[in-house]
């Protein structure tokens, strides 16, 4: 791309960069922005003739950064956190309002938090919380969330936080699939697919029971539950799951997960930030009290 390309620089396009950096591909990007698809592809264009540099190669899982784009992103990054910082260090001062972010894992999201924050509007009525489901629990350090609550303990330095509890696992099906393997009959496993490759549980699977046939496969907890109850094999659920459903119940399908430990994590800049501190203070007195139910 030619320098004499370049035209009048436009900050807000750099904002478009910066979220296709992170999310790697026009829809996330447009889901991210609430914008169309278009729009981000004509204000990365329109930023990259701002600035006569090519910041992205598309490639058939999406985009990658170019040199430049690793250089400009870079600096994005950098004034972004001390933007938000600007905004944190005024909120301090302030009653807990606002938007909090927290990330993690879907099944945690629907059958742990939704239960956990039912009562912190009583306590702060301007706040308003932002759950973030992924398989893999978003960037803090980013600023995708504020808080995240991760399974397994963190790897990151760049953050703060405690363990807040533990969550166990158990093999469930219904009573007639039970019967089966009680009997000494085969009976197929429930189990996730490639793309959850990364987890613990996948790899416990596959260490545990390297030749079992499957009936079933998902990266959602809750679709593996529902396909336990509904006959389809043996699944490995975190309890609180497995337990929700009535139709099911645990048996001896093997060496137990042993259990994992639930960390609550966030920035070091954001604990003295009102909504911030109120959210996880609530989540750590909460969890504490949910301790038998997760990890029993």
């Amino acid at each position: 791309m030619s320098q004499k390309s370049r035209t009048v620089l436009n900050w807000d396009d750099l904002r478009y960069v910066l979220a296709l950096a992170r999310h790697k591909n026009l829809s996330a990007t447009a889901r991210a922005l609430r914008v169309t698809h278009a729009t981000v592809a004509r204000r990365i264009e329109a930023a990259e003739l701002s600035f006569g540099r090519e910041f992205f190669a598309k490639r058939s899982d999406g985009y990658t950064l170019t040199k430049d784009g690793e250089a400009i992103v870079e600096k994005l990054m950098e004034m972004e956190t001390a933007a938000l910082g600007v905004g944190d260090a005024l909120a301090a001062s302030d009653r807990p309002a606002g938007i909090v972010r927290i990330t993690t894992i879907r099944s945690f999201a629907d059958f742990v938090l939704s239960e956990a924050l039912s009562d912190l509007r009583l306590t702060a009525p301007d706040l308003t919380i932002e759950i973030l489901t992924d398989m893999r629990v978003l960037s803090i350090a980013q600023r995708d969330a504020d808080i995240a609550l991760r399974l397994g303990t963190p790897k990151s330095s760049d953050l703060v936080g405690k363990k807040v509890g533990e969550v166990s696992y158990g093999y469930f099906a219904i009573p007639a699939v039970i019967e089966t393997w009680t009997n000494g009959e085969p009976v197929p496993l429930i189990g996730y697919d490639e793309s959850s490759s990364f987890t613990a549980e996948f790899k416990w699977l596959e260490q545990h029971h390297p030749n079992h046939v499957y009936s079933f496969r998902s990266n959602s907890n809750y679709a593996q539950a529902s396909a336990a109850a509904g006959g389809l094999g043996v699944a490995l659920l975190p309890t609180y799951l497995g337990r929700h459903f009535s139709h099911l119940s645990s048996l001896n399908f093997g060496p137990p997960m042993p259990n994992r430990d639930i960390w609550l994590l966030t920035r070091s800049d954001l604990t003295n930030v009102p909504r911030v501190r109120l959210t996880i203070d609530h989540l750590t007195t909460v969890l504490g009290q949910m301790r038998a139910k997760l990890a029993g």
